[in-house]
């Protein structure tokens, strides 16, 4: 979108990676014997969070947004992905429930695998059309900690219950299981007091991280309703003004290693 009040998703060259790019890294991915979920972002050029985004017209953009993600469902189609997502995020049109259930309705007639939305995790309840979807997506930036806390594994655990508990009580109600779309922490030790961002000025700490992770799967080891986690980020094509050692990434940290015990043998 060029501004957060645009009526209009279009690509950006210097945003948007192609189809082939994508359909490269998807060949590789399942060729690695991973399942692929397809699960396009709509991003502001402004850098306004997709979340607080205010059409000034929204059926325009709720047509705009239909081409768009119609678009990727064809896409996902053809490349095979296992699940696709229809939306991500978006917050502030989420609520908007019967232009979404078109929307799904559109999809399902490009793609046949599952379905589901990436609903940020203040976003989860608004949401109202997850009965039209497989799975409730959620983007897990939930608080855990206070700045300045520093956690133990097991604070962490016990932290997590809240969001459990109401977590299991929406998958009961709409009689689907719950999937984390994303769930992910910067390296930095208030990394569960805000996991969803990365603070400027704030050390690297790399075992602040990796207990971060710990903690999110022993949480929800057990969760009969629970169908997994994607980890958010491993950086494909990282740009020069990302700090990694700070950022999400747990790729050649200690977090990394946290990932490895946890594959199964």
């Amino acid at each position: 979108m060029a501004s957060s009040s645009a009526n209009a998703i279009r690509p950006n060259p210097k945003k948007t990676p192609s189809d082939t790019s994508l359909e490269s890294v998807i060949a590789e991915a399942k060729g690695l014997g991973l399942r692929v979920i397809l699960k396009p972002h709509v991003d502001v050029i402004d850098e306004t969070f997709r979340g607080d985004i205010q059409p000034t017209d929204r059926t325009k953009w709720f047509s705009s947004y239909e081409d768009f993600i119609g678009y990727y469902a064809d896409f996902a189609s053809r490349v095979g992905a296992d699940l696709f997502s229809v939306g991500t995020e978006l917050k502030s049109v989420s609520g908007d429930t019967d232009p979404w259930r078109q929307i799904i309705e559109i999809v399902r007639g490009k793609y046949t695998g599952q379905l589901t939305y990436a609903a940020n995790w203040d976003e989860v309840d608004q949401v109202q059309f997850w009965d039209s979807l497989d799975l409730i997506g959620v983007d897990a930036y939930y608080p855990l900690s206070s700045e300045g806390q520093q956690p133990s594994e097991d604070e962490l655990v016990s932290a997590w219950q809240t969001p459990i508990n109401n977590l299991a009580s929406t998958s009961s109600r709409w009689g689907k299981p719950v999937l984390f779309t994303e769930i992910g922490y910067p390296t930095q030790s208030d990394a569960t007091a805000y996991p969803f961002e990365v603070r400027e000025g704030e050390p690297e700490d790399q075992a602040a991280q990796a207990t971060a992770y710990r903690a999110a799967f022993t949480a929800f080891a057990d969760v009969p309703w629970f169908r997994g986690m994607n980890w958010w980020s491993w950086r494909a094509d990282p740009s020069k003004s990302e700090q990694l050692n700070i950022d999400y990434t747990p790729e050649g940290k200690e977090a990394e290693g946290v990932l490895a015990e946890e594959q199964p043998q």
